[in-house]
């Protein structure tokens, strides 16, 4: 079956859908975080018109296209399941290549693999692994390697309660630019969550876990910079709280202070969700934050490392 690729946008999750995956996915509301990720790809490339012309193949429960841009850029996508419980998709993109300042043709590629699970009790994990290689300065038969995974926990009514990134140093890979293939570029990201070589091979690492509504424990280090912070966060909401969201500003708050909230502050935060199941799940943390009070400085697990003391004050 072949349509075209603006046809798999507007229908994306119908294709999805018919790869056979557990209908269970379209009962979460994080079912449609996974396919904004997977569109967030295709949206990436600035198809504009082209998007209309390009052939997308189905066969054999895999989607897939090719297309090079008009500024020589090269990209290949797949969406497949490879059992109900799991489907993925993996877009590769190739740079033009261009001179260095050195006189050497520098060439780069990238490949970010979207991956989500639902487990038996409808709870979704989507696992986000990057990688780029480049041929800058490397010896014969090898390239330039750097990884980086995300991996977000959704409740069953589609609450996001666990967040993890974790960015790798840049390494050598024992294959060459041409020959550096997909799996090869992957190899960290994709087990630096398993309890194996990768886990703890990490640069820097940031994992927030749910509290409140509104706030959620953040532990971040940066092993390079000597960095270690632990200490309660409020959420950023300027898209709603079914997705924990740092704040922004300092991102190392010497002083966190946040207060009780009135129920109707409560109710107003839970109605700007649409969905009325991810609402139902946000009330779940809403227990007592009536009279949930956190300050840093009473905190004795509040962690400080290496860290320059200006003061950040967070509400």
């Amino acid at each position: 079956m072949n349509y075209s690729v603006k046809e798999l946008r507007e229908k994306l999750e119908e294709k999805v859908a018919g790869l056979g995956i557990d209908p269970k996915f379209k009962e979460n509301p994080a079912f449609t975080s996974a396919l904004v990720e997977i569109n967030n790809l295709i949206s990436q490339m600035n198809m504009f018109e082209a998007a209309e012309t390009v052939t997308v193949k189905e066969e054999e429960n895999k989607i897939s296209f090719d297309w090079t841009s008009t500024v020589g850029e090269r990209y290949s996508m797949s969406i497949y399941s490879s059992s109900p419980e799991t489907f993925r998709c993996i877009r590769t993109k190739e740079e033009k290549p261009f001179v260095g300042t050195n006189g050497q043709t520098i060439r780069e590629k990238s490949v970010v693999e979207e991956v989500a699970t639902i487990d038996e009790s409808g709870f979704i994990t989507l696992t986000t692994n990057g990688s780029m290689v480049d041929n800058f300065d490397c010896g014969v038969g090898k390239c330039n390697n750097s990884t980086w995974a995300e991996k977000k926990f959704y409740t069953s009514d589609g609450v996001m309660i666990n967040r993890e990134y974790k960015g790798f140093s840049r390494k050598e890979l024992i294959e060459d630019f041409d020959r550096a293939r997909v799996d090869s570029m992957l190899y960290i990201p994709r087990r630096a969550f398993d309890l194996g070589f990768c886990h703890d091979k990490y640069e820097t690492r940031t994992l927030l876990t749910r509290e409140k509504l509104d706030t959620a424990r953040i532990f971040s280090e940066d092993k390079t910079r000597g960095i270690r912070y632990n200490a309660t966060t409020p959420l950023n909401q300027e898209h709603g709280l079914r997705d924990m969201v740092l704040p922004g500003g300092d991102p190392y708050p010497q002083n966190v202070v946040i207060s009780p909230l009135s129920q109707e502050q409560i109710e107003a935060m839970i109605q700007k969700e649409s969905n009325p199941k991810v609402k139902k799940g946000l009330r779940e943390y809403a227990v007592d934050r009536e009279i949930y009070f956190y300050n840093s400085s009473d905190d004795k697990y509040f962690i400080s490392e290496g860290i320059s003391q200006s003061k950040g004050i967070s509400r």
